[in-house]
């Protein structure tokens, strides 16, 4: 007995993401979905929706015959595409950085190229283990878009200081985004050096979930339980429009009512990035107790 493949048949051509669409062998619609970075994908045209790794698909697509005669067949999916990253920035990536996003360009260093994709990413802090972390891409022109298989809730992207594990901040600033967060960053470290110890934290969304508050509270507390000299204040920049406000509110809720941590809302009409230096420090200097 010979065991073969079936080849897939695709339907379109393979997304800069990895992401191909297949006619799937068992339901025979164009669903089939594979995403060939990460190895993982799946079919919505089955009932109910299937689920599938690199072991499993080769399992469907796989086809068990007793004749000598061997139809046209194909391994159903390829090699794993392993990426490249550098922290060698090309010229418009710097351009875009420095001349759209306003970030100096010192800060440079906290984005990767992404050689074969062309495209700029970011790696965020796993909350349950530091030594997980996960990427985030965006071209030059779109969104950002999370690393695939990553779960939003459990990921952070914080700009710290230092790197020690032994540093605990004195001050903690929320915002939504990457950018919004090295606008903050860049600023404050050069308004409160010596003397607030500032972490600024980017949600990366709206929407405060369960792990980032957790991760967020248990922060403020070690930091406030080394007295008060040392108490740690909270303070939270999102975006000014609707599911920014709900955000904030839900994240001054949960860090009190679960934490006993009070949250401070910076009173801004616009996001950070699309601030100067000049007004950032401002706000800062206004907003922030010393």
């Amino acid at each position: 007995m010979n065991e073969i493949y079936l080849e897939l048949e695709q339907v379109g051509s393979t997304t800069r993401a990895g992401e191909c669409l297949y006619v799937c062998p068992k339901c025979q619609r164009p669903k089939m979905y594979w995403n060939c970075y990460s190895h993982l994908g799946g079919c919505w045209g089955c009932l109910p929706p299937a689920r599938y790794n690199l072991r499993s698909v080769k399992r469907v697509c796989k086809v068990r015959t007793y004749s000598g005669e061997v139809p046209n067949v194909t391994s159903p999916i390829g090699s794993p595409v392993v990426l490249e990253f550098t922290h060698h920035l090309p010229p418009e990536a710097v351009a875009f950085l420095s001349g759209d996003k306003g970030i100096w360009k010192e800060y440079h260093h906290y984005f990767l190229w992404d050689i074969a994709n062309q495209r700029l990413a970011v790696e965020l802090r796993n909350v349950y283990d530091a030594g997980q972390p996960k990427k985030m891409f965006r071209e030059l022109g779109g969104g950002w878009k999370a690393e695939t298989g990553m779960t939003k809730s459990d990921y952070l992207f914080l700009l710290a200081p230092v790197v020690e594990a032994s540093w605990l901040p004195s001050c903690i600033i929320v915002v939504e985004g990457v950018f919004d967060a090295l606008s903050v960053f860049q600023v404050a470290k050069l308004e409160f050096a010596g003397r607030l110890r500032v972490l600024v934290i980017a949600l990366c969304g709206s929407e405060p979930y369960t792990p980032q508050v957790r991760f967020i509270g248990n922060i403020a507390r070690s930091s406030i339980g080394l007295g008060d000299e040392l108490a740690c204040r909270v303070y939270s920049w999102l975006d000014p429009d609707k599911a920014g406000i709900s955000g904030a509110i839900k994240l001054q809720h949960r860090l009190s009512m679960g934490y006993g941590v009070e949250v401070a809302d910076i009173k801004s009409r616009v996001e950070p990035n699309d601030l100067s230096p000049f007004e950032i420090a401002g706000i800062l200097n206004r907003e922030i107790a010393i």
